[in-house]
């Protein structure tokens, strides 16, 4: 496994020094399950110590206060850092004291009387318990999860009572929007997701233990479940969320390995697109010691070359690693034949600004999803118009020739050509070269064999088999239907068959693409606090849900979009396919990986239901939740689905209140 080797005038800068290990983490026991066939392919991907801990019902948070005769007044006391002083984690979730792990807290008695009375406090979790003097002093949760904590006032002098206040302290991580954090916590985030796309597996874990792992494992596991040629097990239907997800909570668990006190956050991108509108450019999510910008100073190669992601690498010589790998043998899709081993991101697609987006979803997009009252429908949204848009708009798309760019833009089908291409892939349409050399890159494209066409004439293929007229003709005006069969309209007027051989043919390499708008996605740190921003969203309904504030249906399901070229709802089975033509059989069926019951890739004692519950945003076990649920820029607006419009306290929430409509 070879890391692409810098070009000698092109140096990235140098990397600071790893952080040292994180304290192992005890894992959680795994229960044994039949693999699903697709991800058999993983391996050794489900790593000894990845295992999350499965949700217990904890016991009814608990405010005691014990006092003898003569006691003064009850004790309160609060928690809090250095964020939660002056935005305290909002009342919307169950737990009345919220701290973070490895984080500096202060513990408060309100109102204490340090002259008349001595304060001490014992802190504990389990077997482990600290104590301490004083009415404001200071602790560091090592651990997620329930902790306790008791303070004792005892008088000075006299002979009257103490006083005992005890409470639950619920510690979990807070995941927080990237611009929220302090420059301190932020530079932490980008060092520890600079050491997962620097330092290979094997060194890391040696370093930092076994919950480690470097950018190409996660790179591996998405290429298998999204660039399987028969179907995408991880898009277009009910598993996006509980995928991306669990993903995500693998790679904040190895960030965490190389220093304990971060969390991934969100890029609430939303704002982005109120406060810049087409500028959208020039936030500072952009700046190059933040992410980086969208544009090379090489527009033929869209390589990321300045700041502090520059020329990072993409895992070459990855044959021996992965079975997805482009025809380079470099960790990509298997029809990216970009043979430059770095990350790419390019602002356009075929010469289109930004695919033709005016800015990144706002608002309106997130106001819209949000107002489903069915998971399905949440997520589809979610998985289409809320977050897809940012992929195209970073990714970009190039290099397919000046001919075929010029028929692309006269149609109109720049957003269309991947996803109709990916259609052709699948159903054995179109192929891609395997094994290709560096010194033969002009011959190295995916290409439509007409021997694939059998006694099938094209325009029954476009029209009827694999849909190519329909959603062309969705985006262009050149394509009409006449005498029972489609045509498309030369420069004169009348029908063009060559024109119609010049349009398919247009489908059949998607040339070079930017790796976010990939099945490699994931090498471009900019993917991860993308997905943050859905779960968000989605965490908020069913907070809304628990509290009967809203109607949510949560039960399992994907609603199919109309107006989706990527979503065919067909398994192309390479195993039983026509030997004669080359071609799979293509069946209405769900890809395995978005039933209720398929099991997740990496965790695989959880089927996706499962891991939804998982999800759950009041669970006890899940590690993290979210600063706020504020949308202050959409409420300027008048979109109403921030917590401000929902103003009713929330601290009434009895733990184990049953949710709508529980997924089956």
């Amino acid at each position: 496994m070879v890391y692409g080797a810098l070009p000698p005038t092109a140096m990235p800068p140098a990397q600071p020094a790893a952080p040292q290990p994180a304290a192992p983490r005890p894992a959680a026991p795994r229960r044994p399950r039949q693999r699903s066939p697709w991800y058999l392919g993983l391996g050794a991907l489900c790593l000894a110590g990845l295992s999350v801990a499965r949700r217990q019902q904890a016991p009814p948070l608990v405010e005691s206060l014990e006092g003898g005769a003569g006691a003064g007044a009850p004790l309160d006391w609060i928690v809090y850092n250095k964020y939660t002083l002056m935005t305290p984690i909002p009342s919307v979730y169950p737990w009345k004291r919220i701290a973070e792990p490895h984080r500096d807290h202060r513990l408060v008695v309100l109102g204490a009387d340090e002259d008349r009375y001595a304060y001490t406090w014992r802190v504990e979790r389990t077997n482990t318990y600290r104590d301490v003097n004083g009415a404001n002093v200071s602790h560091v949760f090592d651990a997620v999860g329930i902790w306790r904590a008791r303070v004792t006032e005892a008088p000075r002098s006299g002979s009257a009572s103490s006083v005992v206040s005890a409470g639950e302290i619920m510690v979990k991580y807070v995941r927080r929007e990237i611009r929220s954090l302090d420059d301190e916590d932020r530079e932490a985030f980008f060092g520890a997701l600079r050491v997962v796309y620097t330092v290979p597996t094997r060194d890391g874990q040696q370093q930092f233990g076994s919950d480690y792992s470097d950018i190409a494992f996660f790179s591996r596991m998405h290429l298998l479940g999204a660039a399987d040629r028969s179907c995408d097990h991880w898009h277009d239907d009910a598993g996006l969320m509980t995928h991306h997800m669990s993903f995500t909570l693998l790679l904040e668990r190895s960030l965490q390995a190389v220093n304990p006190a971060v969390s991934v956050p969100y890029w609430d991108y939303s704002r982005d697109a109120y406060e810049y509108g087409p500028n959208w450019r020039e936030s500072v999510v952009f700046n190059e010691s933040w992410f980086g910008g969208t544009k090379s100073q090489n527009a033929s190669l869209n390589v990321i070359d300045a700041g502090a992601w520059a020329w990072t690498g993409v895992l070459a010589d990855a044959r021996d690693f992965s079975n997805i790998t482009n025809p380079y043998g470099i960790l990509r899709s298997p029809w990216n034949a970009n043979p430059h081993p770095y990350v790419t991101r390019a602002d356009n697609v075929f010469g289109y600004q930004a695919a033709g987006y005016t800015t990144f979803p706002g608002c309106n997009e997130m106001h819209a999803c949000f107002k489903h009252d069915r998971l399905s429908d949440m997520n589809e949204c979610l998985n289409g118009y809320t977050h897809g848009p940012v992929h195209i708009m970073l990714g970009g798309q190039w290099n397919v020739g000046a001919e075929a760019s010029a028929t692309i833009n006269d149609y109109h089908s720049n957003r269309l050509q991947l996803l109709l291409f990916k259609v052709l892939w699948r159903m054995g349409y179109a192929d891609c070269p395997t094994d290709c050399s560096s010194d033969a890159q002009a011959d190295c494209r995916c290409s439509c064999s007409k021997d694939k066409r059998g006694d099938l004439d094209l325009t029954e293929i476009m029209a009827n088999v694999t849909g190519v007229f329909h959603w062309v003709d969705a985006v262009s005006d050149r394509i009409f239907y006449e005498n029972a069969s489609w045509h498309i309209r030369d420069e004169g007027g009348g029908a063009s068959p060559k024109a119609m051989e010049d349009l398919f043919d247009t489908f059949c390499d998607p040339g070079w693409v930017g790796e976010l708008y990939t099945s490699n996605a994931p090498a471009d740190p900019i993917f991860w606090p993308i997905h943050t921003t859905a779960d968000r969203l989605l965490s908020w309904k069913r907070i809304l849900a628990h509290k009967g504030k809203t109607l949510f249906n949560q039960t399992w399901g994907y609603a199919h979009p109309s107006a989706t070229p990527s979503d065919t709802g067909k398994v192309c089975d390479w195993l039983a396919k026509d030997e004669a033509m080359d071609l799979p059989e293509c069946r209405v069926e769900t890809c395995e990986g978005h039933n209720a019951e398929d099991l997740l890739p990496g965790m695989p004692e959880y089927t996706n239901a499962e891991f939804y519950d998982f999800m759950d945003p009041y669970n006890d076990d899940l590690p993290y939740l979210y600063e706020n649920f504020d949308w202050d820029h959409c409420d300027k607006l008048n979109f109403t689905f921030s917590a401000a419009d929902y103003p009713t306290s929330f601290r009434e929430h009895e733990a184990g209140g049953e949710v709508s409509g529980k997924p089956h």
